[in-house]
């Protein structure tokens, strides 16, 4: 995968803090839950509407990946998920080829326990957002 592309129209350039109230208003009204992840494997500021209802948290910035998707998993071994979270730790700071080779560790579908006690089955999609070398990946989506 590349680089997420940024389309600017008319030869205008925008303001990063125009780029960012961008990417939250998109994120606010797409359907599937969708969070940014950091090196830590935190909850960045930018997150869909939909993400805070699947996740059951109202303001899931700086919480942990774990806590929040993977606490209540019911198909889910210990050592699945930490090969699932070892290889997202691996993801950061390296080539997105790098990255991509670890891809067959990352979940792809996770069945556990919603907040009001219902069944949830998610699947998983993982992107690698790579820096502006459009090399070095710095997020995942």
């Amino acid at each position: 995968m590349s680089a997420v592309p940024r389309v600017m129209f008319s030869g205008e350039h925008s303001s990063p803090e125009s780029e960012n109230r961008d990417l939250h208003m998109l994120l606010e009204r797409l359907p599937q839950g969708m969070i940014v992840l950091n090196e830590e494997l935190c909850i960045e500021a930018c997150y869909s509407a939909r993400a805070k209802v699947l996740l059951g948290h109202t303001s899931p910035e700086g919480k942990s990946l774990e806590e929040l998707l993977f606490k209540r998993a019911r198909n889910l071994s210990p050592e699945k998920l930490n090969m699932c979270l070892s290889a997202l730790m691996f993801c950061f700071g390296v080539p997105e080829f790098m990255a991509e080779a670890n891809r067959e560790h990352l979940l792809e579908c996770v069945e556990r326990k919603g907040t009001g006690g219902e069944t949830q089955y998610l699947t998983l999609d993982w992107v690698m957002l790579t820096g502006e070398d459009g090399e070095t990946v710095e997020r995942v989506l």
